[in-house]
C-alpha cells in the first residue's frame, strides 16, 4: 500500500463560536452552553474539547457550564455551523467546511501551499489569519477562536500511485468542499453521497 503525503494541503481543524444567544438563566443556574463535533470520545478533539469545557467551568467560578456533544450528536460539520449561525449551537469544532460559508477560507484546503507546519502557523496566526478570521465573521456571524492544526492528509490505495494522472478514474472519497469536489472531478474521483 502506497501513502501519497500532500495530495490534499496542511488542513486547518479551527474551534469556532457564535455569537452566544445566551437567555438569562435562573439566579444561581449556570449559562449552559453546547459545544459539537464529530469525533468519536477518544478522539482528541474530545479530550480537547472536555478540557475546554473544565477550564470555562473554572474561570466562570462555576456560573457557565459547556456540554460536549461528540460523534455527530448535533449534526454534521456543515450542520454545525448553521447551528451556530441560528443560535442552537454555541461552539463547535469543523474541519474545512467554512469555505462553504465563506469561500475564501478555502485558502486553508488549497494543495502545496504551505511549505510545512512553520509556514501554516506564520500565516494563520499572522495578519491574514486575523483578517481571514475578522472577514469570516463579518460574512458568516461565526467566530473563530483558535486554529487547532493538524496535519497534512493523506492518501491511501492498493495500487502504486506516483502521479495525480495515476489516480485517473479510481473511486475516492473526498469531503464535500468545493476546492476538493472540483479536484476530484479532476481525478475523476467519485464524491461521498
Amino acid at each position: 500500500m502506497k501513502l501519497i503525503k500532500n495530495v490534499i494541503p496542511m488542513s486547518v481543524v479551527a474551534l469556532m463560536l457564535a455569537a452566544c444567544n445566551q437567555s438569562t438563566s435562573a439566579e444561581n443556574e449556570p449559562t449552559l452552553l453546547r459545544l459539537g463535533h464529530i469525533q468519536s470520545e477518544s478522539n482528541a478533539w474530545h479530550k480537547g474539547s472536555l478540557r475546554f469545557a473544565e477550564l470555562v467551568n473554572e474561570k466562570t467560578e462555576g456560573s457557565v457550564k459547556v456540554e460536549v456533544y461528540p460523534s455527530s450528536t448535533l449534526g454534521a460539520d456543515r450542520d454545525l455551523v448553521e447551528g451556530m449561525q441560528i443560535g442552537s449551537v454555541d461552539f463547535a469544532l469543523v474541519a474545512g467546511v467554512m469555505s462553504n460559508f465563506y469561500e475564501p477560507y478555502s485558502i486553508l484546503e488549497l494543495p502545496y501551499l504551505f511549505e510545512d507546519l512553520d509556514h501554516l502557523e506564520e500565516f494563520v496566526y499572522g495578519e491574514d489569519g486575523k483578517r481571514l478570521q475578522e472577514e469570516t465573521l463579518e460574512e458568516t456571524g461565526v467566530r473563530g477562536l483558535e486554529f487547532w492544526l493538524r496535519g497534512p492528509r493523506e492518501l491511501t490505495t492498493n495500487k502504486l500511485v506516483e502521479s495525480p494522472e495515476d489516480l485517473r478514474g479510481t473511486k475516492i472519497r473526498v469531503r464535500i468542499l468545493k476546492l476538493q469536489l472540483r479536484d476530484g472531478k479532476r481525478w475523476e474521483q467519485v464524491p461521498p453521497r
